[in-house]
């Protein structure tokens, strides 16, 4: 990725609350609390902001914008796409936060990765980690007074060879500021199927925490909806596409009745390998009796040599 920055945003009068901002490369996490190393006065002038993001086709690249407000405001941001690209190019969420309380995971939360808090914040009740990137809600924005807030402008670069090579311009508007957004594409777009294989877990016994009032039909619905955005989204093919928990109080999972471990079908995981780019996934390492009848679905549909075990 590419990512070229000039940073300048001007307030709209000289007595209105100090706002930095500051640009910064996606793949890093800010911290909420610390001020912003290349943080620029909004009152100091300048007038625009303009970011360059280069990707391939069928690649997502993005950029992050910091704020950080003197007092408790609310600003307004809206963005406008490219109209030489196909709807949906252009996406911008706000940055949220999960609080940590300990200074190591909690397991009875089933966290999976430490959230570390500073002793100090420990002291004044916990701290705040950057988690998960939300939507923009009625094209608002709060920011807290003494805190840092992320906006992530993310470009998806469309994989037709029409594309190749082009540059596209949009703007991003915040609190009144125009920002220019330019996407550069590459002369080619990166394969529908990754090179090599990957796997991330879905936990069917999370979903079931999260969302404890569904059937087990829509708990498989959900996997499916998460497994889809992580091959579409991430590039990333589902892990475990079976799971031993029942939900309390079922009937235990019967490996020779698939229907009753696997949380999707042989049939569903071959159309993800052609539309979707799936190129690996799991099954148990039962006795072979067990999960016979599965196998024999997925060569079927002549999957059977993308399964692990």
């Amino acid at each position: 990725m590419l990512l070229l920055l000039q940073v300048a945003l001007s307030a709209t009068s000289a007595v209105a609350p100090k706002t930095q901002l500051d640009v910064m490369d996606s793949m890093r996490r800010h911290d909420a609390y610390a001020p912003l190393s290349h943080g620029r006065d909004t009152s100091s002038g300048d007038t625009h902001t303009t970011v360059t993001i280069t990707a391939a086709g069928r690649e997502k690249e993005s950029a992050q914008f910091l704020l950080r407000s003197q007092t408790n405001r609310t600003v307004r941001v809206a963005v406008a796409p490219p109209a030489s690209l196909p709807a949906g190019t252009v996406r911008v969420q706000r940055l949220c936060f999960d609080s940590a309380t300990t200074e190591t995971s909690d397991s009875k939360q089933s966290r999976t990765f430490p959230m570390r808090c500073p002793e100090a914040e420990l002291r004044r009740g916990g701290c705040w980690v950057a988690d998960p990137l939300l939507p923009i809600v009625n094209s608002t924005l709060f920011l807290p007074s003494g805190l840092t807030v992320s906006l992530w402008v993310t470009f998806a670069a469309p994989a037709s060879p029409e594309f190749h090579g082009s540059t596209h311009t949009a703007s991003l508007t915040v609190a009144g500021h125009t920002v220019i957004l330019q996407l550069v594409v590459r002369r080619f777009s990166l394969p529908l199927t990754p090179a090599l294989k990957n796997t991330v877990q879905l936990d069917v016994a999370h979903l079931h925490r999260c969302f404890p009032t569904d059937t087990e039909d829509e708990t498989n619905r959900r996997y499916e909806q998460y497994a889809l955005f992580a091959l579409r989204e991430l590039r990333l093919n589902p892990g475990s596409i079976y799971d031993s928990w029942r939900r309390p109080g079922a009937a235990p999972c019967r490996f020779h009745d698939y229907q009753s471990c696997f949380n999707t079908s042989a049939a569903t995981l071959a159309r993800w390998v052609h539309e979707e780019g799936l190129n690996a996934f799991t099954i148990p390492s039962s006795p072979m009796n067990q999960t016979r009848s599965f196998v024999a679905d997925l060569r079927r549909h002549k999957i059977s040599h993308l399964a692990n075990l």
